[in-house]
C-alpha cells in the first residue's frame, strides 16, 4: 500500500493520467495487516479496508499475488485468485536528464505548484481522510 501511494503521488504531481501510467496493488486481500503488539487483544482483527483508499489516489487493486518478476524484461507474472495466469508489462523508464539531483525520481523536474495543483490536492486529501 505504501508503494502504490509513493508512485501515485510523482504522477499526480506530473499531471499523468492514470490512463498513460497504471498503477496496480497485487494482494490477496484488499486489506492493510497491522502488525500489532503482542499484548493488544485480538491482533486477528487489526487490518484496514483498502478499497476506498487505492479508488482515491486511482490506483488499481488485482486479488491474487505476484508469481515471477522479471527485471530484465521488465514483466511481472500474476496468479490471480481465481487462478489465472496474466502478465504485466512495466513501462520504459522516463529519462533521468531532464531531473535534478542524484535522487530524483526521473520525473522531469516539477514546475511551481499552481492553484490548481493545491485544490487538486486538497480535494484527494479530503478524500482519503472520510
Amino acid at each position: 500500500m505504501y508503494a502504490a501511494l509513493s508512485a501515485a503521488r510523482p504522477r499526480d504531481i506530473e499531471g499523468v493520467s492514470p490512463e498513460e501510467l497504471e498503477i496496480a496493488l497485487v494482494a490477496p486481500e484488499p486489506t492493510l495487516v497491522v502488525r500489532p503488539r503482542l499484548y493488544e487483544p485480538k491482533p486477528e482483527t487489526r487490518t484496514a479496508p483498502l478499497l476506498d483508499v487505492l479508488e482515491a489516489i486511482d490506483v488499481a487493486y488485482v486479488r491474487g499475488r505476484a508469481e515471477t518478476i522479471d527485471t530484465k524484461s521488465r514483466t511481472v507474472e500474476i496468479v490471480t485468485a481465481d487462478n489465472e495466469r496474466r502478465t504485466t508489462r512495466s513501462p520504459a523508464r522516463p529519462s533521468r536528464s531532464t531531473a535534478h539531483g542524484p535522487r530524483s525520481s526521473g520525473f522531469p523536474a516539477s514546475p511551481s505548484p499552481t492553484p490548481s495543483d493545491a485544490v487538486r490536492r486538497e480535494t484527494t486529501l479530503t478524500k482519503l481522510s472520510r
